[in-house]
């Protein structure tokens, strides 16, 4: 297993790490999700792939707690959709056992062809309506939702497509997002540490991730009502464009 000491950063790279994260922290606090969206592609650069997605597991398992601490866990939501929550359980589990098969270029190929979908779907018109009250779109959306997750941490657009098209309210999908992810987190630490993916290494790399992120959602949180959410959201897809492209032209230069 690779050591802590052997992953060697500048003081400037760590203290824009730090920057990054505290940013991912606030669009998380704002919308409920994003910190795997957006953290995902660039810590994969920095760091050893496996050993940041491992890591970030750690922080995102523990940012959910203040979200669902200052909201309420929405156990109704839990107890009334259980085909949702089962297909994730076992969407997460396939996730982390393809994920520690896959090759770091088709990490960074995946990753980028997900960003860019993301991007196109949420310009696309459509509503999926009454559909996402059904059993099966449950079921559906949560496997493919856990599989994504499980491999990636990435899962979020997949459920706020689905908790939108149930007509949640906009805080009531940040509360529901957040205990969504603390149950994959959870269950992908699980799975991971029997196979020796989530030791020491990981854990230390994982709390030094969690300081500006915490302080990140705690700023969202108070500051959620006053942000213009329509240029916040282009913002934030102007930067996860930019994340696409940087991930395509190392998967090109990579062949």
């Amino acid at each position: 297993m690779l050591a802590l000491a052997d992953i060697s950063l500048s003081i400037q790279t760590l203290v824009l790490v730090a920057v990054f994260l505290l940013f991912v922290g606030v669009v998380k606090g704002c919308t409920g999700f994003a910190i795997g969206l957006l953290s995902v592609p660039v810590l994969v650069q920095l760091f050893p792939p496996k050993i940041a997605l491992a890591a970030l597991t750690l922080p995102m398992f523990l940012s959910n707690v203040p979200l669902l601490v200052s909201d309420g866990i929405p156990w109704r939501f839990l107890t009334d959709r259980p085909e949702f929550f089962i297909a994730i359980l076992v969407g997460t589990v396939v996730g982390v056992l393809g994920f520690i098969t896959i090759p770091v270029v088709i990490i960074n190929l995946l990753l980028s062809v997900y960003l860019i979908g993301f991007l196109v779907n949420r310009h696309r018109s459509g509503n999926l309506g009454s559909w996402t009250t059904s059993r099966a779109a449950g079921a559906v959306v949560g496997g493919i939702g856990g599989v994504v997750s499980g491999a990636f941490l990435t899962g979020g657009p997949i459920f706020v497509s689905f908790l939108y098209g149930s007509r949640a309210k906009r805080t009531g999908v940040a509360t529901r997002l957040a205990l969504i992810f603390l149950i994959i987190t959870g269950l992908r630490i699980l799975t991971l540490y029997p196979l020796g993916l989530f030791g020491p290494t990981e854990v230390l790399l994982g709390v030094g991730f969690l300081v500006p992120l915490t302080a990140g959602i705690l700023l969202g949180i108070r500051f959620r009502p006053y942000v213009p959410q329509r240029k916040f959201n282009i913002f934030v897809e102007i930067l996860l464009l930019a994340i696409a492209a940087k991930l395509t032209y190392e998967v090109v230069i990579a062949f």
